[in-house]
């Protein structure tokens, strides 16, 4: 669909695209629906609008679930906790209508503990029975598995990242060198890896900052946007900030001040 291409790839006349979805919309168009939540969400043609984005995502769910609810459902995890239990009700219903499409959808919820009791054991089952559903599967599949921090579950690791080439799956089987799970531990072919991926984003940051960290090669700069997105994500424990300030550097005022303000961002 053109409109799709031009708000994805963000070219064209974008104001003329916005107006063509309104004018779809009111005749029930799913595919203005659809563009119009993404438009919304993404600030493209639209100024950035949660609620209106979460709207338009309800109302193609009214005639297409397979298309809106998906979309409902990432849209609403961004709405915080209060948004929690409809998002588990949701997954379970679209879960229950279409079990194969449905099941990943269902597993984040038990992965995350969105409105129920976080059950990461029960997540991988719903995720292996639904591998083959949608792309991001697999990658969420590897996270759970890894989260459950389990040897007996390192084989599923393996298997995942055997022979995908997709980049964050190659992120992934760095990952697993960087730690020695699954792989023995080569901090050479993590290098290799992560480098022959081209992207940073915040879980590769903490896992580059673990690897300075190992071979004694980080610079205060470093620590600063290392740590923040550590304290965002939770990822690593505090003990570390606790080193850095009264082994690493003992003596830099600056450092600690600053590391006291990454200790009060809320989590």
């Amino acid at each position: 669909m053109v409109l799709e291409k031009m708000v994805n790839q963000r070219w064209g006349n974008l104001d003329y695209a916005f107006s063509k979805c309104l004018e779809l919309s009111s005749k029930c168009d799913y595919d203005a629906l659809k563009m119009l939540s993404l438009m919304y969400s993404r600030g493209v043609a639209a100024p950035y609008d949660l609620d209106k984005a979460i709207y338009y995502a309800e109302e193609l769910s009214n005639y297409c679930p397979i298309d809106g609810i998906p979309l409902l459902l990432r849209l609403l995890e961004n709405k915080g906790v209060g948004a929690h239990t409809r998002i588990f009700e949701l997954a379970l219903n679209f879960y229950n209508d279409y079990h194969y499409i449905g099941g990943p959808y269902l597993a984040r919820c038990f992965f995350n503990g969105f409105g129920t009791e976080k059950d990461v054991e029960y997540a991988i089952k719903l995720y292996t029975e639904n591998i083959d559903a949608h792309y991001w599967v697999k990658f969420e599949l590897f996270d759970s598995v890894w989260a459950l921090n389990n040897s007996n579950y390192d084989y599923v690791l393996q298997f995942l990242v055997k022979g995908d080439s997709h980049p964050k799956m190659k992120l992934r089987h760095a990952r697993m060198f960087l730690y020695g799970r699954g792989e023995e531990k080569n901090l050479e072919k993590y290098k290799i890896l992560t480098e022959s991926t081209g992207i940073r984003d915040h879980f590769s940051k903490i896992d580059y900052f673990e690897y300075l960290w190992t071979q004694d090669q980080i610079s205060e700069s470093e620590i600063f946007s290392a740590l923040k997105v550590i304290d965002r994500v939770n990822q690593l424990p505090r003990l570390i900030m606790f080193n850095l300030r009264y082994d690493k550097y003992p003596n830099n005022v600056n450092l600690i001040n600053d590391l006291n303000k990454i200790e009060s961002i809320p989590q």
